[in-house]
């Protein structure tokens, strides 16, 4: 019970850590932008959730990149870098509305260029979500395969590599064919190899 309370309290807390940058995200955008409230508010909750997003995918393909099935040569170090990028752009976003514009006043007319850039900045981590899922598997079956009843059985798997006589399957194949994620897609050829 205490365990539950302090997860929830350390999940409270998380989802409210961006709050207090968030606030000054509004206020600076309301001294430096002459924004409206509404508009303000707006800024605030788009940069927050940007950087909110941008540290996810991250951190999504930084898991992918630490998966021990996972060949080298699937492994997203590129996409990781990026994704780390993207999190340094939302971050120097941020530092420039919250410091330097009070420092640097005169830079006021040039700040307004971030808005477009932190646009791109989500673009690009929803194109890099969608490839990572894509990459993962997350299919759903066809009809093909599920009348089949091909999908997730490996003893189907089995039958279908003895009927290729020694001729193999890759994962990609054996994803499409039985409609599994494809970390489970190595592991039956490597399964299959074992036996």
């Amino acid at each position: 019970m205490k365990s539950a309370a302090i997860s929830a309290l350390a999940y409270t807390i998380m989802l409210m850590a961006p709050l207090p940058s968030a606030y000054f995200v509004a206020v600076s955008a309301q001294a430096h932008f002459d924004s409206p409230l509404s508009v303000a508010v707006v800024i605030a909750v788009v940069i927050e959730g940007l950087g909110f997003i941008c540290a996810h995918v991250a951190l999504k393909y930084w898991q992918w990149n630490r998966h021990t099935r996972i060949k080298k040569i699937e492994r997203s170090w590129l996409e990781f870098i990026l994704a780390l990028c993207m999190y340094a752009v939302y971050f120097i976003a941020t530092i420039g509305l919250l410091a330097v514009l009070d420092v640097m006043p005169q830079l006021n007319a040039w700040s307004k260029v971030m808005f477009p850039i932190l646009s791109a900045v989500g673009v690009v981590n929803l194109a890099l979500l969608f490839q990572l899922e894509s990459m993962q598997g997350e299919k759903k079956p066809t009809k093909h395969h599920v009348a089949n009843g091909n999908r997730g059985n490996y003893g189907n798997f089995l039958a279908e590599l003895a009927k290729r006589n020694g001729n193999g399957m890759n994962a990609i194949e054996v994803q499409e064919l039985f409609s599994v994620p494809q970390r489970t897609a190595y592991n039956w050829l490597e399964k299959a190899r074992g036996q």
